[in-house]
């Protein structure tokens, strides 16, 4: 009798230890599938991101390409010196929903090729060169 009685202790521990480990389990998938889930759509949002910068490095490096006379040249440079200066006294680098940090107009000016286009525009064309020589008039 005491050999049965243990036996189907046994059997209910183990039976317990199993709907226990199911459920532990269940959770884990549950929590494992939002994790998953989660960082599908930061890596998605991150994607989106680089993409909307790429494309304006791009606009900014075509703009310099097409930029041949000095007045327009000049005028190039001030615009992007107006859009780096810190809109409303905030900080030029915003924070998106996600928390994540985008990435200001500086940084995208600086990680284009758009100011080395027009230096060697510049450089290349000995007009440019002197224009760009003499100290500008306030």
């Amino acid at each position: 009798w005491l050999k049965s009685a243990v036996s189907k202790v046994r059997e209910s521990g183990e039976a317990i230890r199993q709907g226990g480990a199911r459920e532990a389990l269940g959770a884990l998938r549950e929590k494992t599938t939002q994790v998953v889930a989660s960082v599908k759509r930061v890596s998605e949002n991150v994607r989106n991101r680089n993409a909307s910068c790429i494309e304006i490095e791009q606009r900014l490096e075509n703009q310099a390409r097409t930029t041949r006379a000095a007045p327009a040249i000049a005028e190039l440079h001030r615009g992007w010196v107006q859009q780096m200066a810190p809109k409303d006294g905030g900080s030029a680098a915003a924070s998106s929903k996600g928390g994540e940090r985008e990435l200001s107009f500086k940084e995208m000016l600086l990680q284009s090729r758009a100011l080395e286009i027009t230096i060697e525009t510049i450089a290349s064309d000995a007009a440019l060169r002197k224009t760009y020589a003499e100290p500008p008039s306030a």
